[in-house]
């Protein structure tokens, strides 16, 4: 992606603006979540995560969701079948994978008890491009540039959606005990703002390959808040991003 990579040019310049200036992430949330930009409080850099600040933050997928693959995979044998032909596993973990798609009763057993290591996991840890933690919340952030449009699959899920991901991890991650709030940043007339929604998201939850429990899909949704704009970003938190004149 060179010079268009988002991480570099959008989200780099973002995360650094805001850690110099802490006050610019309340100016951010007055626009895409104006019911918590007055309480959000301080944060510590400790625990600010972006490519060229600590990397990103890896979120594993929850113990819920990928026992529910396993359980899937013995009970759905057209999933099973997709998965099968799309793994790339090696040595013994492509041959304790082999017996589970045989449906090894004594494989099934140890798939769905044991701890979630290589072999018997089928989703890797979600990356939000920007993460930042406080005592009582979590801010996600996505940002999309050159994407043609949002994401919505990993390697054995035909529909996954990646702001789901980070949003269920998060939630995860904190126990459920701080206030995730997510939402995309995209390029201006990007052409799929729609998608960006949180009616959009609510169709997508409901695509899920693995279905989501009527709990988990209302927090997800009462986590997410829709999508803002680099170019507003840019006019309202005085941010140069490189290049923008060429989008």
């Amino acid at each position: 992606m060179g010079k268009y990579n988002s991480s570099i040019t959008r989200v780099k310049p973002l995360g650094d603006a805001i850690r110099s200036n802490h006050d610019l992430l309340k100016r951010m949330l007055s626009i895409v979540a104006p019911d918590i930009s007055s309480v959000f409080g301080n944060f510590e850099e400790k625990n600010v995560y972006y490519t060229g600040w600590q990397g990103e933050k890896s979120l594993p997928a929850t113990p819920e969701h990928l026992k529910a693959i396993i359980k899937k995979i013995v009970n759905d044998e057209e999933f099973r079948k997709y998965v099968q032909e799309r793994d790339n596993s090696t040595k013994s973990n492509k041959d304790k994978r082999q017996l589970l798609f045989n449906l090894d009763q004594s494989m099934i057993e140890k798939a769905s008890t044991s701890k979630f290591v290589k072999w018997n996991t089928f989703e890797g840890s979600s990356k939000p491009d920007m993460y930042i933690e406080n005592d009582k919340f979590i801010i996600l952030i996505e940002g999309k540039r050159t994407e043609s449009d949002t994401t919505d699959k990993v390697s054995y899920l035909k529909h996954r959606s990646q702001m789901v991901r980070h949003i269920e991890n998060a939630l995860h991650h904190s126990n459920s005990r701080k206030k995730v709030i997510a939402f995309y940043v995209v390029k201006e007339n990007c052409g799929y703002e729609n998608h960006c929604v949180k009616e959009y998201l609510e169709k997508e939850i409901d695509a899920e390959t693995i279905e989501k429990s009527h709990a988990l899909k209302k927090a997800i949704l009462d986590s997410f808040y829709g999508y803002t704009t680099w170019e507003k970003l840019s006019v309202s938190l005085g941010i140069n991003f490189p290049d923008m004149v060429n989008k």
